[in-house]
């Protein structure tokens, strides 16, 4: 399990970053009035100030908050919904959908959840400081994409042994093994 902790965080920080910092050249925005001049297709940059110090997006704060920051809190968000199914299996189980319509409770959550967020960042506006405008489809389709990539980092981390990350407490799967080596070595005697 710490692997998948791990694995994922680093990935999820990673992104978060990346869209960060460099969303500005990747996250597209439709509409030309929310580009401010800044580029031809793409979200405006929502930093207050750029690396250099220079003024970016404060000098735009009586429009509301940036779509590009609205767009990394949704893709924040969105990686968090979608690593719900792959938290459902704990021992690196390749199939990740099994028994997932047999649980009623986690399609109510997932749901709440789901329509909790749409409604953040699409009405939110100042209560929630994200953007009047909340995001356009294909901002969204965006941000699904990216978010779910955290299902190929899952996969991947599967496949990497238990035993080259650190371990912390006692596993039952651990007693289970411990107890079949141990009868396995009284045989031997």
């Amino acid at each position: 399990m710490v692997k998948h902790v791990l694995g994922k965080a680093i990935w999820m920080c990673t992104c978060l970053f990346v869209c960060m910092f460099a969303g500005e050249h990747f996250i597209v925005e439709p509409r030309a009035d929310l580009r401010y001049g800044y580029s031809d297709k793409f979200v405006f940059p929502g930093r207050a100030y750029s690396l250099k110090g220079e003024p970016l997006y404060v000098i735009h704060e009586g429009d509301g908050a940036s779509r590009h920051m609205t767009f990394v809190f949704t893709m924040f968000t969105l990686m968090q919904i979608i690593n719900m199914f792959p938290a459902r299996k704990i021992r690196d189980e390749l199939n990740i959908f099994a028994g997932l319509f047999s649980n009623l409770m986690f399609w109510i959550i997932l749901a709440f959840i789901i329509g909790g967020q749409i409604v953040i960042t699409q009405l939110g506006s100042k209560v929630m400081k994200v953007n009047p405008n909340g995001l356009s489809g294909s901002q969204w389709g965006e941000a699904v994409a990216i978010a779910s990539s955290i299902l190929i980092v899952d996969l991947i981390l599967k496949f990497i042994p238990d035993e080259w990350f650190p371990k912390l407490g006692q596993d039952s799967a651990d007693d289970r093994r411990l107890e079949l080596k141990r009868k396995a070595q009284e045989e031997r005697q």
